[in-house]
């Protein structure tokens, strides 16, 4: 059993009830290389950097992405890219490194066997699945381990659960399988059962209780992000009506100034005309009396 770790980063994402998962993972294997293809939002990866960082594991995590997804995922702009590398640059920077490019294209900067945990989580069709674990295989260690996510979906060419039956049936690997939410396969490169996915078994009840906690903090964090977005603009909105509505006094009050003005002008030659009439008069009265 390890300390239950408090996630401090939340994003919108499907991994969210094996974070626990990976937390064990980290402090019980202490991987020195992982490899992430696939990042989005960042919920996995961050998962592995805490719990690297938290246990002293000493692993270095790599998130490959090109970050612009793809058709499970969706297209999206630099935003998420941006979210990710910024919270990755505040807290995680010595011990990660995003790389923004393919999986093909990532994979020459890395020897074969040097990566002790490799996560699969990219576009999830048959033949993409298979060709990136073709292509990542040559670079595990003897006893390494890949993750698989999404075993469970079944759904929109979703092909993981069928690679995954497959690999199964390889005798080269001994396989795990943690069936909650989206599901994740945990695939070790050996030909024993290693005494670790026992300690796995018998903690999944609890990591997966918390996994569903996890689940539950996320969605309500998230929600609560909303809303502050929301009021945020709604204030915005205010302050800007306020300011129209003060340009608008303003306007109007020059604008009562100004026939004020004029008023006063007006008013004032009024009088002089008054006067003038008066003193005019006055003289001609003058002047008839003198005759």
């Amino acid at each position: 059993m390890y300390p239950q770790l408090t996630p401090r980063y939340f994003a919108p994402s499907a991994w969210w009830e094996h974070v626990p998962i990976a937390h064990w993972l980290i402090a019980r294997l202490k991987p020195q290389t992982v490899v992430e293809l696939g990042t989005e939002n960042g919920v996995s990866l961050f998962a592995f950097c805490q719990a690297s960082k938290q246990f002293g594991t000493g692993s270095f995590i790599y998130a490959v992405d090109t970050w612009v997804g793809d058709e499970h995922t969706g297209e999206y702009g630099d935003e998420v890219y941006n979210r990710v590398l910024a919270h990755q640059r505040m807290h995680y920077v010595q011990t990660s490194a995003l790389l923004r490019q393919s999986f093909d294209e990532a994979s020459h900067y890395f020897a074969e066997k040097t990566i002790d945990l490799l996560h699969i989580d990219g576009l999830h069709t048959y033949e993409a699945v298979r060709h990136d674990y073709e292509t990542w295989l040559p670079k595990l260690k003897q006893n390494a381990t890949i993750l698989f996510h999404d075993i469970n979906v079944r759904e929109r060419e979703f092909g993981v659960w069928e690679f995954w039956r497959q690999l199964n049936e390889d005798p080269e690997f001994r396989c795990l399988e943690v069936r909650n939410g989206s599901g994740l396969g945990i695939a070790t490169f050996t030909a024993e059962v290693p005494d670790w996915h026992g300690e796995l078994k018998e903690s999944l009840g609890f990591l997966q209780s918390s996994g569903a906690l996890f689940l539950e903090l996320a969605t309500k964090n998230l929600s609560l992000q909303q809303t502050q977005r929301e009021n945020k603009m709604l204030s915005a909105e205010v302050a800007s009506l306020t300011q129209q509505i003060a340009a608008q006094k303003q306007h109007i009050l020059i604008g009562l100034a100004k026939e004020a003005e004029t008023s006063n002008i007006e008013t004032t030659r009024n009088g002089i005309a008054t006067r003038l009439l008066r003193k005019l008069r006055s003289g001609a009265r003058r002047i008839r009396s003198s005759f």
